[in-house]
């Protein structure tokens, strides 16, 4: 897990309110008038840059949240802390192209890979109440999951272990 070493720090690049755009407004279930805020954090790694991240959080959920605490433990844990019941999570990987304001912030050239990590965490009423999207150097980062094996005669499938 990340942040668990001495070797990792975290670094608040901004921290703002603003007004929802129209998707974050269904996702959060918003007014039409409401607003989220936005957490912009970079992830050393021995002292370099390794990712960025950005939290989209409902403004209600947000203003409970010391800055403090963003920097200090994992989203989640810090969204626990609220006695927020968190049920489930929507996540997707894929392969990005790094624009010039992440470059800038990540020590790399405009266009250079990236593995990018989206994540959207319900409470068990269905809320959404984080929106993350985490952008790794692809020459610094590597994602493993261990498979396991399942399944008898026939058929035989490979699993998360």
């Amino acid at each position: 897990m990340l942040g668990l070493t001495d070797k990792y720090e975290v670094r608040l690049a901004k921290r703002e309110e603003i007004a929802a755009s129209g998707g974050e407004r269904r996702l959060f279930k918003l007014p039409s008038k409401g607003k989220v805020h936005r957490i912009e954090r970079i992830r050393l790694y021995d002292g370099k840059p390794l990712a960025r991240m950005v939290n989209v959080l409902p403004a209600d959920v947000a203003s409970r949240l010391k800055t403090s605490g963003f920097l200090k433990r994992p989203v989640m844990a810090n969204l626990e802390r609220l006695k927020l019941k968190l049920s489930e999570a929507d996540q997707s990987i894929g392969a990005t192209l790094a624009d010039s304001e992440t470059a800038g912030l990540l020590e790399i050239k405009t266009g250079d890979p990236l593995l990018q990590m989206e994540r959207t965490v319900y409470e068990q009423s269905g809320r959404a109440v984080n929106h993350v999207v985490v952008l790794f150097r692809a020459d610094r980062y590597w994602y493993r999951v261990k498979l396991k094996r399942e399944g008898s005669g026939g058929r035989r499938d490979w699993s998360l272990a």
